[in-house]
């Protein structure tokens, strides 16, 4: 009877502990890492030093009411963190940005047309790429397109992995469009140039039949001389 007594006085001191909330950091964003999913905040109060957060894919992101994701938080915005720990580091739960969310400009491509500009961001987790270049927001127009496996990188003429992608680098991406979802269809890595043309062949027969005519003229005046002489 005591063991049963003790396990559930066990159970009820589970059950009616409140859970303890999650932690929270108030300040500025210091730096963004998206490869390494780190998150800086400097705290408002100076004398506290700055702490390195974890996003994890279950991390949400507020801009008042509007929901965003960690690709739009920009370093210099403030920002209310709720974080909890887990094996010794903190990780974010709610990341709340003070402010509107950041004004994405997105290129309407049509399927079966390219996208040329720099690789802004290089998302190896999600496989996406975005690319900043001409299009129909103007000279910087930001483009987000999905990188399939299997899609086609080519860099000097040899394939290449997703993962050697590089930010800023030139590219030029052929795109599709999947379930109104733009897709690259292949990515051409450096700067995109004309291939030269090759040299028009110079046929050597016109110029004979030309050569030839002059000298038909030619001849043909002096016969013509010859008989006028007396």
């Amino acid at each position: 009877m005591s063991a049963t007594r003790c396990t559930f006085a066990l159970l009820m001191t589970l059950v009616l502990v409140p859970t303890l909330p999650a932690a929270e950091i108030r300040g500025r964003i210091a730096r963004l890492d998206l490869d390494k999913n780190e998150l800086t905040i400097e705290p408002l109060l100076r004398r506290n030093p700055p702490m390195t957060l974890m996003i994890e894919k279950d991390t949400q992101v507020l801009f008042g009411q509007q929901a965003g994701t960690p690709a739009d938080l920009a370093e210099g915005r403030r920002a209310r963190v709720e974080y909890e720990m887990r094996e010794g580091r903190p990780v974010a739960r709610m990341i709340r940005v003070v402010g509107a969310a950041p004004t994405r400009q997105s290129a309407a491509v049509p399927s079966g047309e390219g996208v040329a500009g720099i690789l802004r961001r290089v998302a190896l987790t999600d496989r996406e790429i975005v690319v900043i270049g001409p299009g129909a927001k103007g000279p910087e127009t930001e483009t987000t397109l999905a990188v399939p496996e299997g899609t086609k990188i080519l860099k000097e003429g040899q394939p290449i992995a997703f993962e050697d992608l590089k930010e800023n680098e030139t590219v030029l991406v052929q795109v599709e469009k999947r379930d109104g979802k733009l897709m690259a269809a292949q990515i051409q890595v450096g700067p995109v140039g004309t291939a030269a043309a090759p040299p028009q062949r110079q046929d050597a027969i016109p110029k004979i039949r030309r050569v030839l005519q002059l000298l038909d003229q030619v001849l043909g005046q002096m016969e013509k001389k010859r008989e006028t002489r007396p």
